[in-house]
Order: structure tokens, then sequence, then C-alpha cells
């Protein structure tokens, strides 16, 4: 169901996310940061490496000093000690990772780093510094990207991205304005990397188990208590994600994330079972007895058909026996006498109003049936 590192890495998903590009981060500040790089080298291939100058721009990397390793979403970056270096971009698209050589790497359960060969398989560039430290980026389906930023966080794709949960949580309030505003489904608006970076299918089915909402239910219906509950667990599970250092053997173990790998074959958690849909184009693991489509809490908003089926449906009031004994006189209506006495009169009748079936017994109800017409609908 998981994988795990050969050289004490930690335990990581099928594809990187918010927590996993984070615990990248980290291992580049603990192993380069305050280090000078020696040399770069690099793969030939145009798809992975996305940088416009070339070998001169490359180059001007050699000799600088990393001082600082930073993240947004699922995009991080080395920034150097001159300002006229561009930052170094990793983007870990569907394979990516690092491994600095005889320290640790990610591991992912689609694939294995190589931890016993160097350089790796599917390496794609490797930085050296000054102590001899070296650190890969591999990618072996290439979806990843590197690319050479003179402001990360002013270009895109960086610069398109919405707000970091882990850096910058969004307020409760522009937060459910934000969803509200939103036909998507929520599992759909999470996944939208313009609204919140970072945030990938494990995460947002997590988030969603964690509020118990349907991945299906559209973003502008959901409940204020259901928005701040998926606000409440969205800083959840990412924190906490981040503090065991995306190490999935330590999550926690109530989490639905250690049930959901099994490939769409029947599972369960806490013997409730675990279905799959797909929303957003992405297989979606959620359990229907505990994630509904509606908040069971709020009543819903009555519309013109629902005052109609109401009007039919709801009694007027429960009589006595001894009211009911005049019913079954009447012929089972409730007889208002000056209504009567107006009617008999050559009054007007209410429109559209007929007569009740018979009633009988002491528990039984007496009502007038009204047409959609005579209420106006």
């Amino acid at each position: 169901r998981r994988g795990g590192s050969s050289i004490g890495g930690p335990v990581a998903v099928s594809m990187p996310e918010l927590p996993e590009v984070e615990r990248a981060r980290c291992l580049a500040e603990e192993h380069l940061v305050g280090k000078q790089v020696a040399q770069l080298q690099w793969q030939e291939d145009d798809k992975v490496l996305d940088w416009e100058g070339g070998l001169e721009r490359i180059r001007q990397l050699e000799g600088q000093r990393v001082v600082a390793s930073k993240r947004k979403g699922k995009h991080m970056w080395l920034e150097f000690d001159v300002s006229e270096c561009p930052c170094l971009a990793f983007h870990f698209g569907m394979t990516g990772s690092l491994e600095v050589r005889g320290k640790g790497a990610m591991m992912y359960k689609s694939f294995k780093t190589d931890a016993d060969n160097w350089p790796p398989r599917f390496w794609k560039l490797i930085v050296t510094t000054d102590d001899g430290t070296e650190m890969a980026f591999t990618d072996s389906r290439r979806f990843g990207r590197i690319r050479l930023l003179n402001d990360p966080l002013a270009c895109n794709p960086i610069g398109a991205l919405g707000f970091d949960p882990l850096l910058d949580m969004m307020a409760l309030e522009p937060f459910c304005d934000h969803l509200r505003s939103k036909g998507a489904p929520i599992k759909a608006a999470l996944l939208d990397q313009s609204f919140v970076a970072g945030v990938g299918n494990w995460v947002a089915d997590e988030v969603l188990y964690q509020a118990r909402v349907h991945p299906e239910v559209r973003s502008s219906k959901l409940s204020d208590t259901q928005l701040g509950r998926i606000h409440s667990a969205l800083g959840n599970v990412i924190h906490t994600a981040c503090a065991c250092n995306a190490d999935a053997s330590r999550f926690p173990p109530s989490w639905l994330f250690h049930y959901r790998w099994t490939g769409k074959r029947s599972s369960s958690i806490d013997g409730r079972a675990i279905s799959f849909v797909t929303v957003g184009g992405r297989t979606s693991a959620f359990v229907p007895s505990l994630q509904l489509k509606t908040d069971p809490n709020t009543p819903p908003t009555a519309s013109g058909s629902d005052v109609i089926a109401s009007a039919k449906a709801t009694p007027v009031r429960q009589v006595s026996k001894k009211a009911s004994q005049k019913l079954r006189q009447t012929g089972g209506l409730l007889v208002d006498k000056k209504a009567t006495a107006k009617r008999q009169a050559g009054g007007p009748a209410l429109p559209g109003a007929r007569r009740s079936p018979r009633l009988s017994g002491s528990n039984e109800f007496a009502r007038f049936q009204i047409s959609p017409q005579a209420l106006g609908l």
C-alpha cells in the first residue's frame, strides 16, 4: 500500500503533493543551504529542462552559494547569494524526487528511487557542492520541470498559484466566499491550484473525509457548517502531514489515507465501506455512510414546488374525538360556521379547494387540499 526508503527516508505516496514537496525542500535546506555550488551536471532532456538561456545561464550558478530553499504549493526552488543569478526551480510532476547521496531520498508508491547506484536511475540534474555533497533530481515519467527563474513568486507558473495552506492559510470568511461562488464539485475546487496551491488527490480526499463532505457536492451548495469543517480539515491535514515529514507511516491511524490505496478494489475503514468516484478527472475515495451530499444539520431552503408539496402533505390540525364525530357528520370537512353562512348567502368559495377524504378516529387529521393555482404558484 505504501512504499519506504532503503536509506531511512520517509514512506510516501504515489504522487508528490504539498507535504512531499515540503519534505524535499527540507532535505535541500539541510544538505545544501550555506554551501557553494562546485559543479552542475544535467541530462539533455528538453521536456524536463525547461530553461531559457541554455548553457550560459546554468553555468552562472557554479561558484554561487545556496542561501535559501523555498517552496510554494508543489514547487520549490533554491536561491543564491548573487541577486543577478536565477533561482533553480523544481516542479515534481508525477514522479519527481530529490535524493542526497548517502543521506536520504523521497520514495513514492509508483517507483523506487535508485539508492544503490550513483548517479541514480532517471536522474536529470545533479548539484555538487564544495564539500562533496551531491543532490540529484530524478524523474522517471518526465512530467517534472527544472526551470531557471529570476523571481519565482512573480513568474508563472508559481506566480499564478493560490494561497499555500502551510505558509499563508486563507482566513475562513474569504475561503467560504470563494467556494460559495463556484459551481464546481468541491473535490474539483480543492484541486484548483489557482485557488489553493499544493492540494492533490490524496490530500483533497483526506480533507473531505475528515470534514464529512461528499466529493461530488457542488461548492455553491455547501452549508456554512460544511465550509467551516473543510477549512479546518485542510489546515489540520497539511500541518499534520508536514509535521510527520511526509512520512505516511506516522500519519494518524484514523486517516482514510491508510485504506484508500486499493486500485478501486473493495475496502473499508472502521467497518464502513469505501467507494470510488471520478471527480474533476481524478479518482476520489470516500465513505458514503459518512460523507453526505447534504448537511443533515441544515434544513433545506423551500422552493415553490416544496411549498406546494408541503401544503398537500402537512396536516392543519389534530382533532379530538368529539370533533371527529362532527367531521363524520359534515362529510370530513372542518366547518367554519361564518364561512358556511357566507357560502349559503351566495358568497365566493375558496378557489381551488376540494373536500378531503372522509376521516374517522380521534387521531385522524382534517385538511383542505389546495391546488397550486389557489396558492398563486
